[in-house]
């Protein structure tokens, strides 16, 4: 049986929610007199929260801006565009899903489903890198 866009939705949003708390539990159980300690290249744990905590800003923002038909305005730093401009058939989409394409970039599609996703994989990464 094919899972419908909500079943979609809710495995997504189970998968962050596992990965988030895998983090979390990994930082929990660290010492807090080594969260400041450097330990991956030039970073912290600390560090390695901060800039989750700035993507989780950036992901919010990019899918608020996709949702309202705009282009998401990070790819403007990613992409090194100057002004975000919105593609002609992206203001014609009316029913946003998880799939909408809003670019390729680096031979990725990047749609709400796979920036969701990588936000996942990263905090995946990070625990383990923790541990």
């Amino acid at each position: 049986m094919r899972k419908t866009a909500e079943d979609q939705k809710r495995e997504l949003v189970d998968e962050l929610a596992v990965a988030r708390r895998s983090l979390l539990e990994t930082v929990g159980a660290f010492p807090a007199e080594r969260l400041d300690e450097v330990f991956l290249g030039t970073w912290s744990v600390k560090d390695l929260l901060a800039h989750l905590v700035g993507w989780d800003t950036t992901n919010l923002q990019a899918i608020q801006e996709i949702l309202a038909g705009q282009y998401p305005t990070f790819f403007n730093i990613l992409t090194g565009i100057g002004k975000a401009t919105t593609p002609g058939w992206w203001s014609n989409t009316r029913k946003i899903r998880l799939r909408s394409c809003w670019r390729r970039w680096k031979g990725r599609t990047i749609t709400i489903r796979n920036l969701l996703r990588a936000e996942a994989s990263d905090e995946r990464q990070y625990a383990n890198q923790i541990k």
